[in-house]
């Protein structure tokens, strides 16, 4: 029998469906567009053409990585926030009811928090950042907006950084506003409308300082698919605020957010400034061109000027107090325009008319000296004025750029690569945000936050604490870890370090240590870059039209070989000398695949002959692995028609003990286990929540001990279970995407896409428990907490924020003795 003491609150969250992004536009509606549908037109228009930086494909591959896991029994596309959210609450209102019988995990964040460069060629960071804000007196507490590990703040100009969003989820942030005259009131923009790694539940909002949070009137429900761009406040009057979005226009509140109303249709707007001194003025960039209120957001007017391009891809603006009656714009093109550039234009009468003031050289594209035809504005375009001349202005793109003379000469002031460029310094690619406070100019973009306080000509990264990597897979060998990242390739850590080691740059997807050899990595990235790593040598495999994502593994017996995955291919490498090895490009089966290609694979350790492959629709199996040419089986898929095999694992010292996991939203079908080598399979789903299951591991030499990476964190069940119940095993770990798990020396790690990297001692179940400051891994943690033990549990703990949800259980006794506190 247990005994429970909770401390609860409440955890708030709305959440709505999706949208896709690229140079190619494509929109898709929740519920209606089929994925296998949308991927198939969008790899047909790919298909021979240019995939470099600027063409959108790096979003699109992203997008269809993810959506995968994010589709019904159909292929149509769900509203996965909404549902995530949903069962995420209910697991938190079981936990008063729930049977558990040991700790609930107890998560220590390993980071990383900032990094190193591996190489000359690195182009490392921590993870995007959209957007910033600023204290309206001090200008050492700020405030970022990240992809999807949510709203973070600072009190010491960037030298510490905490997360406060923490209350509901690690959601995008679009857009940030502090109210002026209370800066314990903040307004945030959720979602992720640059990259959509995430959708928009609305605006939310608090009132003391992050530690509680509520929605406005300007909120989603399931079936809307929203995303937003830009959120700004009135710089006078700070209950009006408006909102820009993409596809829908404007809103507008004068409340302070309890209502709003549409003010704008139909359109996606980027950008929205308030005219200096005259704030009745507003000016904002959308789709239909440059808009322009005179009374103060209620109305707009299209004031597009007949110089401006035709047909452009986006528009970005800005103005400065210094020549208030100015204001500045510039354009990205669209796919297959020659000067991807559309120009900078200005306009010396508030807006009424314009002038371009150039369009060459490319500003917009990866080149050194602009001399390439692409951009990719779609995903990010800023643009920036100095305060103080109102003539300096800075763009921002893949580079940022300044122009001294009101944008008529432009000069490049960084560099997306730390290759050998001595006119401009590595600052990260792809800005999303310009800030000027004063004379220091700030940049948001997908490596994190940069600062200059000379005009641009040198910068310091100042997002070192904010944990916002994006993993998608990951290893972990003598307690240290092993990742890949969106954005920001693959890195390397002790688990007792903050800072990691950057690899390899660009989208690092799996990564293994080989296994007789700790010393040697074997790393990837897109575009089928593998590389092997021992010291400084490197043994490179690349191909031209390869794999974005990849699996990838050690062989389990024979340390010469392993397997990576490419698409729907499985391939076999020889590493024993420095040529690769391929002995097979084609597997049988794996050539009918769906285009989802292959999620995961297993090779069992006690018969290497054998191996399980989790293919989408498809579930297959080999008995003659060693094989120059292995047979392929396909087996009983139970998901089949209920939704996608996400991932495989089995028993090491048993060839016919395998378990499944599903992605998808089918209730009460999420993992499947056999004992009979896949033949037959027994659902021991349970009571897991309907949310999708990326990722399953086993410990080996346990009584059958298995963890699930979900859309909500970590779950664990093991043979003294019944087949109904699980553990939410998620003590200390935010409410995230779990992408992939690693059992290593005692320890489960788990990679987050947006929350970095995280781990927890494996399962146990003590006889006592005491809890104490000293022995609290995370005191400023709230959230959700379980702690169990067989006997006693004994607590003096802080716990900390109205809104933790504690829950402590034993078979004897919990004792609170005094210094427990609940904050």
């Amino acid at each position: 029998m247990h005994r429970y003491i909770q401390a609860a609150g409440i955890v708030l969250l709305l959440l709505t469906p999706l949208v896709l992004q690229g140079q190619y536009w494509r929109e898709v509606v929740a519920d209606q567009d089929n994925y296998f549908e949308i991927v198939d037109e969008l790899d047909r228009y790919y298909a021979g053409r240019d995939r470099g930086r600027g063409s959108g494909y790096k979003q699109y591959m992203r997008w269809k990585g993810k959506m995968r896991y994010r589709i019904d029994a159909d292929g149509f596309i769900r509203n996965a926030e909404a549902q995530n959210l949903r069962a995420y609450r209910r697991v938190q209102q079981m936990a008063a009811h729930t049977r558990n019988r040991a700790t609930h995990g107890d998560w220590e964040n390993l980071g990383p928090f900032d990094y190193t460069a591996f190489s000359a060629n690195s182009q490392g960071g921590l993870g995007r950042v959209n957007c910033m804000a600023f204290h309206p007196t001090n200008s050492q507490i700020m405030w970022a907006g990240t992809a999807a590990g949510g709203l973070w703040h600072t009190t010491d100009g960037g030298g510490t950084w905490s997360p406060k969003t923490e209350v509901f989820a690690s959601i995008g942030i679009s857009g940030i506003a502090i109210d002026h005259t209370d800066p314990d009131t903040w307004y945030i923009l959720t979602g992720d409308g640059d990259g959509f790694d995430t959708r928009s539940v609305g605006v939310m909002k608090t009132t003391d300082g992050g530690v509680t949070w509520d929605p406005t009137g300007l909120s989603y429900t399931v079936t809307q698919s929203r995303y937003g761009y830009t959120l700004m406040m009135h710089p006078v009057d700070p209950d009006i605020l408006l909102v820009g979005m993409r596809s829908i226009g404007i809103f507008r509140t004068d409340d302070g957010g309890d209502t709003w109303t549409q003010v704008e249709s139909g359109k996606h707007v980027w950008d929205i400034e308030f005219k200096p001194g005259s704030p009745d003025t507003i000016y904002a960039a959308s789709s239909a061109g440059f808009l322009i209120s005179t009374d103060t957001g209620q109305s707009w007017s299209v004031d597009n000027d007949p110089s401006f391009p035709v047909t452009f891809s986006r528009m970005a603006i800005a103005v400065s107090p210094a020549l208030p009656e100015r204001v500045y714009a510039i354009f990205g093109g669209n796919t297959g325009t020659a000067g991807m550039f559309n120009g900078a234009y200005r306009s010396f009468d508030s807006g009424n008319t314009f002038a371009m003031s150039a369009n060459t050289p490319n500003i917009l594209d990866a080149t050194a000296g602009g001399t390439d035809s692409t951009d990719q504005a779609t995903y990010d375009l800023a643009l920036a004025v100095d305060p103080a001349d109102g003539f300096t202005l800075y763009s921002g793109g893949i580079n940022v750029w300044k122009s001294n003379d009101a944008g008529v000469i432009w000069n490049r002031k960084t560099w997306w690569t730390r290759a050998m460029e001595p006119s401009s310094p590595y600052v990260h690619a792809d800005f999303h945000n310009l800030y000027f406070v004063a004379d220091t100019l700030y940049a948001a973009n997908d490596g994190g936050i940069y600062r200059s306080t000379n005009g641009g000509n040198d910068w310091t990264e100042i997002s070192q604490g904010i944990c916002m990597m994006q993993f998608y897979e990951i290893d972990a060998h003598n307690n240290e870890w092993l990742g890949g990242t969106q954005d920001n390739g693959t890195n390397l850590a002790g688990t007792g370090a903050t800072s990691c080691d950057h690899l390899l740059g660009g989208d690092g997807f799996a990564s293994v240590w080989h296994t007789g050899d700790g010393s040697i990595k074997y790393i990837t990235s897109q575009n089928s870059l593998v590389r092997r790593q021992f010291g400084s040598n490197i043994i490179i495999w690349e191909e031209t039209d390869g794999f974005w994502f990849c699996e990838l593994e050690m062989h389990t017996t024979d340390p010469d070989y392993f397997f990576i995955s490419k698409g729907r291919e499985l391939f076999r490498g020889n590493q024993a000398g420095a040529i690769w090895d391929f002995n097979f490009d084609s597997l049988g089966t794996l050539n009918v695949l769906d285009s989802t290609g292959i999620w995961g694979f297993d090779q069992c350790v006690s018969n290497p002959d054998v191996m399980y492959i989790a293919a989408g629709a498809h579930l297959l199996k080999t008995t003659n692995l060693s094989a120059a040419n292995p047979t392929w089986d396909t087996l009983p898929n139970p998901m089949f028609g209920l939704g996608m095999v996400s991932d495989v694992v089995v028993d090491p010292d048993d060839p016919d003990r395998v378990w499944i996991t599903a992605s998808g939203y089918s209730a009460g079908n999420k993992v499947f286990f056999s004992s009979t080598g896949g033949m037959f399979w027994a659902n021991i789903s349970g009571d897991l929540p309907n949310v999708p299951v990326r990722c399953i591991v086993y410990h080996p030499g346990s009584d059958d001990d298995i963890y699930i990476g979900t859309e909500i964190g970590v779950f664990f069940k093991d043979a003294s279970l019944g087949i109904a119940e699980w553990l939410y095993y998620s003590t200390y770990l935010p409410n995230t995407i779990v992408s992939d798990l690693v059992i290593e020396n005692g320890y489960v790690y788990a990679g987050t896409f947006g929350r970095g990297m995280w781990r927890s001692p494996v399962y146990s179940c003590p006889g006592t428990l005491t809890l104490t400051p000293a022995n609290d891994p995370n005191p400023a943690s709230i959230g959700q907490r379980e702690f169990n033990a067989i006997q006693s549990i004994t607590s003096t703990r802080i716990i900390q924020g109205n809104y933790a949800d504690v829950q402590y259980g034993a078979g004897s006794y919990v004792d609170l003795k005094p210094g427990f506190w609940v904050k």
